[in-house]
């Protein structure tokens, strides 16, 4: 055979490679063909009428249809819009079937024979078109309720079991084919949602078809090419329609079907898995379905819910605190995605009904909060034995109740962000025993001193996590357990374990201000934390106390473990400069809750308070106006707490004169007692004077009172120099008291008075040393200004001290030695001159105790005798301080401290200011003083009688407040019932309960009426209770009357009236009778009060009366000079007005006081 030519070969196989090839598909474009305008519904039925040789105008057919169901959606001219739902009625009436009950009959044959001939010939654009368009019909179909009957049809067609297979075709593509995907899940969320789910449950019960799980979860993680969330706008991911047709089977479905979603833990994984990538409305949405129709459903059962919310679900929630969102939003989006996202986690993580939280059980561990039998012999046979504190990385520790939270608060940043350190805190509040379990296991938890915003990030977080509130009996249900919570637990709480010795010594001794503040004030609060957990350890103590005690102990123990030295803490104090008054103040704080609460080490560390008593008491001006308000309140506040601290320190040298002062701190108190600078040091004082035995506190008023009284504030000078002789007297008398309690019994001894006891007599060895530095004055300096200012102090002394009950007979004794011993003839004179004086002196001081910080002086009418005839002296009424520390002070101590030192009722008083602002800001703070009054509920007992009593005192003084002042005679009557309210077993604590109970408001134009029926005209609540009640509504009256608006209260109550009918009643004792003479003395203090008195109480004719009754001698003094004092103080209009009969009247009264009988 001859070979075939190369060419030839050459052709051949190139031949046999062409026909080889797979023949070229014709595609017809079928945009070639554009959409037509439908005008008739024959129109449309012949547009979509099958042909299954022409594939290119059924496209056209369906895309037309598309267009013009488009118009009737999103219609352009509303005019058309009735005509183009006419056309689509007729035509859906024309494809219904005839046999209306066949359940096998089709609607819309046409285009389900197209969907058919789409998935045979495998052609998937058309079969995209076809089910895109279905789509938008049922959209069509839902938005007007005509096509009701319509839309039903074609549900019920879709879900017949030859179309279900197309659907689950099409949803079940590969992952490419995102354009077949997408129309199917479109129709399904369409047939879904369709009249607020009517075919929801025949959907779900063709679930195989319809809802198959790892489908689902596969179309989640479905996205767009780009993965832009402004592309998915525009067009819709798979992912995104998958997220609408699931969200839409949680609004519709019923609980059983829901139920069942819930299980398909591979669908939830895909949904939340990817939540981050999504846009941030498919976000919010997402978020309020799961919150609406998942966690508020109360048919879903919890389970279920917790199926939906699991550690890595919250997590990728939590993702979203950091999603960044484009910076042109939606105008109608509210809300931004982080907020959203914190809103719906905190609502599932503290809630025990939704899912996350279990129900907590506080700082009792997983079955820790009741001992066994066995374990409570054991603890019983070893009560003695210091068991320790639990260790700290204890293998044995008990994982805890809510384990899903406790994973998840690992996964939170709350250094970083605001939202989460809020959430964890919540979440912390809710469970308390996570707080342990969440610093065990976070080992990067750093909190050394590095000035940074993550650190500033912890300092905050630690601090708002010691700030947690304790739970009410720590977690146990109803009452205390029977064993006490694990110590670890506690402390955790108390002082997070990242916080420890080593790390707040070096944050103690940084450069840096800030960082020594923060640990500063870490410290502060947990120290205050503390002293709530160990009171309430106290109180769970009194069943079983050993194991309470036991772990009291270990408690203290483990805390100064922790805590600093306070040597460390003292160092840091003096390192702080002076000018710096908020780090001062919160040191100076820090210290006196060591000796407070801890002062079994503060007592061991040599802490001299001395010194910088010393220095703070120089910083404190009295009349210092340069500083502003807040330096002053500052100043004032560590003040108080060295003076605390004073109080603990053994090493304390009061009567020590530093260089820095001229007085010693114990007469610079004193001082300040006296000018009423700082009421809250008069407690301090009255125990040094205890203490020291310095002054007799057995008499009525207070010696102590009657000292301070006599200073004369008025004159720098010689009240310069009378304290300067008080310091050598006190400093002398506390260094050799024996001596001079000898000089006074050798002083009775000589005078032969043998019926004076020295011992129980109410006096003072006082007198003594004032003798013999008095002798000292007058020997070396007779003619100088100092010692006869001191020679007058001593009189008036004297006089006061008579007053107060001080035993005569020794005043007597004294007063003679002084006379007799003064060399100098001319002081000889002045003092007896002066001594004289003392017979004629009214006893008009105040009983207050010297425990409630009234000091004496703060009465308003004194009697004095001079070279002239006796006058009355007449202060005004305390004035409206201008600094108004009430308004912040409170809010620096506890509940039960603001109540008790009178911080409380300084706000109050606030209340009467003359300035709207002041009265306004007065309102805001009483109210979060009411919060923090609730808020103290587990630890102040008092709790609810003070909040009613403020939440009352709010009602009635806010209606009016911003027109005009609430009356003093309101606010000081609220100060006072507060103080009752506090104390229990004060004789008007019933009283004033039945007052507060009586409704939400008090009249206030009829306060003084209520009470003075109450008091005056009721039976006491104790038998012998009446005169206390008298003289407690008495000094409310006094201290009432200030102001011209108070002034007419007390007329329109007819207040003088039923006081001066009091007067003259048998039962009332001397006391009594000088305070009502008191209350006519305030009145003629009030502008307006004596032309008051004489025209509307016929005053004068009553004083008249009593001078005829011979009245005690200096009673009638007092009111023969009261009646003239009346009258000078009223202009001419009420001689006018009487006609002349006033002067003659005044003239009467002076006349029977003159020739009264000594």
């Amino acid at each position: 055979m001859s070979k075939r030519p190369a060419q030839a070969v050459a052709d051949e196989r190139s031949d046999e490679k062409q026909k080889s090839k797979r023949p070229k598909l014709e595609h017809h474009d079928h945009t070639s063909l554009k959409p037509e305008e439908v005008f008739t519904s024959r129109q449309l039925h012949s547009l979509l009428n099958f042909r299954q040789d022409d594939v290119p105008r059924m496209r056209n057919g369906i895309q037309s249809f598309k267009v013009f169901l488009e118009t009737i959606l999103y219609p352009k001219e509303e005019a058309q819009l009735p005509r183009q739902r006419t056309i689509l009625e007729d035509y859906l009436e024309s494809q219904k079937p005839k046999e209306k009950h066949d359940k096998e009959s089709v609607f819309l044959s046409d285009l389900m024979q197209i969907w058919a001939f789409s998935n045979h010939t495998n052609n998937e654009y058309l079969f995209a078109a076809l089910v895109s368009v279905l789509a938008l019909l049922m959209k069509t179909l839902s938005s007007h309720s005509d096509f009701k009957q319509s839309g039903l049809l074609l549900c019920r067609t879709v879900l017949n079991p030859a179309q279900l297979k197309l659907i689950s075709r099409g949803h079940s593509a590969s992952k490419h084919k995102d354009y077949v995907i997408s129309p199917c899940i479109r129709l399904l969320t369409q047939i879904v949602s369709f009249e607020d789910g009517a075919m929801a449950r025949l959907l779900y019960s063709r679930r195989d078809y319809t809802f198959d799980g790892k489908v689902i979860a596969r179309n989640l993680s479905i996205f767009n090419s780009d993965g832009k969330a402004k592309d998915q706008r525009k067009k819709p991911s798979v992912r995104s329609n998958s997220i609408r047709y699931l969200l839409a089977n949680f609004k519709y479905q019923d609980e059983g079907a829901k139920i069942d979603i819930l299980k398909q833990g591979y669908v939830i994984k895909a949904l939340f898995d990817n939540l981050k990538s999504d846009t941030p409305e498919t976000i919010i949405s997402v978020l309020s379905v799961i919150k609406s129709h998942i966690i508020s459903d109360k048919t879903v059962p919890r389970y279920s819910k917790a199926n939906l919310l699991t550690e890595r679900s919250l997590e990728s929630i939590a993702n979203l605190y950091r999603y960044v969102e484009e910076e042109s939003k939606s105008s109608d989006q509210q809300k931004s995605v982080d907020v959203v996202a914190h809103e719906f986690l905190m609502l599932v993580c503290t809630n025990p009904d939704n899912g996350v939280l279990l129900s907590s059980s506080g700082w009792y561990g997983r079955g820790s909060n009741k001992m066994t039998d066995s374990e409570e012999r054991d603890d019983e046979d070893n009560t003695d034995i210091d068991l320790g504190i639990e260790l700290v990385n204890s293998s044995r520790r008990r994982p805890p109740r809510n384990i899903t939270l406790a994973t998840f608060a690992q996964s939170l940043r709350p250094y970083a962000d605001l939202m989460q350190q809020g959430l964890l805190l919540a979440i912390f509040e809710a469970a308390p025993e996570l707080v342990t379990d969440y610093f065990y296991k976070k080992k990067n938890f750093s909190f050394d001193a590095k000035l940074t915003s993550t650190w500033i990030g912890y300092s905050s977080f630690l601090f708002s996590v010691i700030q947690l509130p304790i739970p009410e009996y720590f977690g146990h249900t109803g009452d205390y357990a029977t064993s006490p919570p694990p110590v670890n637990t506690i402390i955790e709480s108390i002082l997070p374990h990242p916080a420890n010795q080593q790390v707040l010594t070096r944050c103690l001794n940084q450069s840096s201000n800030l960082i020594t503040f923060f640990a500063v004030r870490l410290l502060v609060i947990s120290f205050q934390k503390l002293k709530k957990v160990l009171k309430k350890l106290g109180e769970a103590s009194k069943s079983r106390p050993k194991p309470w005690q036991q772990t009291r102990v270990r408690l203290l123990s483990e805390f100064i473990r922790r805590c600093p030295s306070l040597k460390d803490v003292v160092f840091t104090y003096k390192n702080t400069s002076g000018d710096d008054l908020l780090q001062r103040e919160a040191v100076t704080h820090l210290l006196k809750l060591y000796y407070q609460v801890t002062p079994q080490i503060a007592l061991d560390e040599k802490f001299d308070a001395s010194l910088h008593l010393v220095n703070a008491l120089s910083r404190i001006g009295i009349d210092n106006t340069a500083s502003s308000s807040e330096e002053e309140g500052l100043r004032i506040l560590e003040l108080e707490y060295l003076l605390e601290i004073a109080t603990y320190s053994p090493n304390m040298r009061w009567w020590q004169k530093p260089e820095s002062l001229p007085l010693s701190p114990f007469i610079t108190i004193l001082k300040l007692a006296a000018s009423n600078a700082m009421p809250q040091v008069k407690s301090l004082l009255v125990s040094l004077v205890r203490e020291y035995e310095l002054l007799d506190l057995k008499t009525s008023p207070p010696s102590l009172d009657a000292l301070l009284v006599s200073l004369p504030l008025k004159d720098d000078q010689i009240n310069f120099a009378v304290l300067n002789f008080l310091d050598e007297c006190f400093s002398r008398l506390s260094k050799r008291p024996i001596k001079y309690l000898d000089d006074l019994e050798s002083l009775i001894i000589s005078s032969n008075e043998h019926s004076i006891n020295v011992h129980t007599s109410p006096t003072t060895i006082c007198l003594m040393v004032m003798v013999e530095q008095w002798l000292y004055i007058s020997k070396s300096s007779p003619d100088s200004e100092r010692t006869i200012w001191i020679a007058d102090w001593l009189a008036s002394l004297f006089r006061y001290f008579e007053n107060v009950g001080v035993n005569p007979a020794i005043l007597m004794l004294v007063q003679s030695n002084i006379i007799t011993e003064t060399v100098d003839n001319s002081l000889r004179k002045r003092l007896e001159k002066a001594f004289r004086k003392n017979e004629t002196l009214p006893k008009l001081l105040s009983s207050d105790s010297p425990t409630t910080g009234v000091l004496s002086n703060n009465m308003e009418v004194k009697m004095k005798d001079d070279d002239s005839p006796n006058t009355i002296e007449l202060n005004p009424p305390p004035g409206e301080k201008e600094n108004h520390h009430g308004l912040h002070k409170w809010s620096q101590k506890e509940v039960d401290e603001a109540v008790q030192e009178g911080s409380a009722a300084e706000l109050i008083l606030c209340l009467c200011s003359k300035y709207p602002d002041i009265r306004r800001q007065a309102l805001y703070n009483i109210r979060k003083l009411m919060g923090r009054v609730k808020a103290s509920e587990m630890s102040y007992e008092e709790w609810e009688q003070i909040y009613l009593l403020l939440g009352e005192l709010v009602e009635s003084a806010s209606p009016s407040l911003d027109e005009t002042a609430l009356p003093y005679v309101v606010g000081t009557f609220a100060t006072r019932a507060l103080a009752v309210q506090a104390n229990p077993d004060h004789i008007l604590y019933a009283k004033v309960n039945t007052f507060l109970l009586r409704g939400p408001t008090w009249e206030i134009s009829k306060l003084p009426t209520y009470w003075i029926k109450a008091i005056l005209l009721n039976s006491p609540t104790d038998d012998d209770g009446y005169h206390k009640e008298v003289e407690w509504l008495m000094d409310w009256l006094i201290d009432g009357l200030r102001t011209p608006e108070d002034l007419e209260i007390f007329r329109t109550c007819n207040v003088y009236e039923r006081i001066i009918s009091l007067f003259s009643a048998q039962q009332s004792s001397k006391a009594l009778k000088r305070k009502i003479l008191g209350l006519l003395i305030r009145t003629r203090s009030v502008e307006g009060g004596s032309m008051t008195l004489m025209t509307r109480n016929g005053i004068l004719s009553w004083i008249e009366s009593r001078l005829c009754l011979s009245e005690e001698k200096p009673t009638m003094k007092v009111l023969s000079q009261l009646a003239r004092q009346l009258y000078e103080a009223c202009d001419s209009k009420a001689n006018e007005w009487s006609h002349g009969g006033t002067e003659q009247t005044v003239q009467r009264v002076e006349q029977l006081g003159i020739k009264q009988p000594n």
